[in-house]
């Protein structure tokens, strides 16, 4: 009968272990990315209506519900910089004016993760960058500056809020370009979740209550095993 226990014991932890698992799979933070990389822009600012279907083209689900920008531009038309004649990404900013893009989403939002480099590439002439971003009055992060123009992600996390202004500038004097081929927003965690009724959208929080109730069975069979046997 030890040896039933024993089994009984190694099936509650394994049933108690799963039911924290599906429990955190459950709890995870939604996001919602904005990829640029097929945006096939013409190189001038992106201005009016082309604003917010620009963004709702780039986005891989639902959730934003409106966007403004000033002085971001659909790829870099020019023959210099890091990415010269290239238009699969936002270009913000120019020689002398910088950039501002405020997203205003249906749900709060905790966390952004910019993909993004500098205007030019790290060398000889410009061995140091001086663009800067920042996100919902952060401190200034300069922008990723390789020398093979090596792209890098700049994160943000900050107090949950409906609404994120990414800006960018130069701590010369001149605008702040930077070019940016991805974004990621992540919602704030909702655990407030109504009891399931089945399947679907609540299937985690399903298999959860079942890990669970097979946990409490385990419970019960041990504990009787022990008045019985012992």
């Amino acid at each position: 009968m030890k040896k039933l226990s024993k089994i009984f014991a190694v099936a509650l932890c394994l049933a108690m272990v799963l039911s924290m698992m599906v429990m955190n799979a459950s709890a995870a933070s939604e996001t919602l990315t904005f990829d640029f990389t097929s945006l096939a822009g013409d190189g001038y600012e992106i201005k009016d209506d082309k604003v917010q279907t620009t963004f709702e083209n780039a986005a891989s689900g639902e959730g934003l519900t409106s966007v403004t920008m000033s002085k971001v531009y659909g790829g870099n038309n020019s023959t210099s910089g890091a990415f010269p004649s290239n238009y699969n990404m936002l270009k913000t900013g120019t020689g002398s004016a910088d950039a501002e893009i405020v997203m205003t989403f249906a749900k709060k939002v905790t966390k952004i993760e910019i993909t993004c480099h500098d205007w030019y590439t790290k060398s000889d002439k410009y061995p140091t960058n001086h663009n800067f971003v920042s996100v919902n009055g952060s401190e200034e992060v300069l922008a990723p500056y390789t020398e093979d123009a090596t792209l890098g992600v700049l994160t943000f996390e900050f107090d949950a809020t409906e609404t994120v202004t990414i800006t960018t500038n130069n701590d010369d004097g001149k605008g702040g370009r930077v070019f940016i081929t991805k974004m990621v927003v992540t919602f704030e965690g909702d655990n407030t979740q109504e009891p399931p009724k089945g399947g679907g959208d609540h299937a985690p929080i399903v298999a959860m209550t079942s890990v669970m109730a097979v946990a409490v069975v385990a419970m019960a069979v041990l504990v009787l095993g022990k008045k019985k046997f012992f």
